[in-house]
């Protein structure tokens, strides 16, 4: 598909407690999600995990994560246009855990999303997935995998 055919849903957040799309209808490597929010603040919210960008810090913009699952998960945030770029990565949040960390993201920036809900695991495992950084995605192995979600964002406020 062209990428200037893709679907663009639009998500308005006037406060930080509605503002989320579960089920989208075209291809998700295809669409586009525009969040948008006040007071300097954007949510989007996919099967129980938030992410919430925070543009109001003085020093540097931050993302929280809010897994409101039971089980861990993982994130990787980077620049849609240019993969290298990593804007957040973490491999390992565990089940009800929130984690904030500083990072670099512009308004009307694409951001390609992904998230992973693992399966329970022996610690052995969770050890080693936590330990895989920022590169974490490409070596997952489908066993560990519950579901994932990848999704494409451009923030505006």
């Amino acid at each position: 598909m062209n990428k200037y055919l893709a679907s663009v849903i639009v998500v308005c957040c006037l406060n930080l407690s509605g503002c989320y799309v579960e089920d989208l209808v075209a291809p998700q490597s295809e669409t586009i999600i525009i969040v948008y929010s006040s007071d300097s603040i954007a949510v989007y919210e996919v099967g129980h995990i938030q992410l919430l960008f925070n543009f109001k810090n003085l020093t540097a913009r931050s993302i929280t994560i809010t897994n409101g699952n039971d089980r861990a998960i993982g994130v990787d945030i980077r620049d849609r246009g240019n993969a290298g770029i990593v804007i957040l990565s973490d491999s390992w949040i565990g089940g009800g855990k929130s984690v904030t960390k500083q990072a670099v993201f512009y308004e009307n920036q694409e951001i390609a999303v992904r998230l992973v809900v693992y399966k329970s695991m022996s610690q052995t495992i969770s050890d080693f997935i936590a330990a895989l950084g920022d590169g974490f995605w490409d070596k997952l192995e489908d066993t560990w995998v519950d579901i994932k979600y990848e999704r494409n964002l451009i923030i505006k406020l």
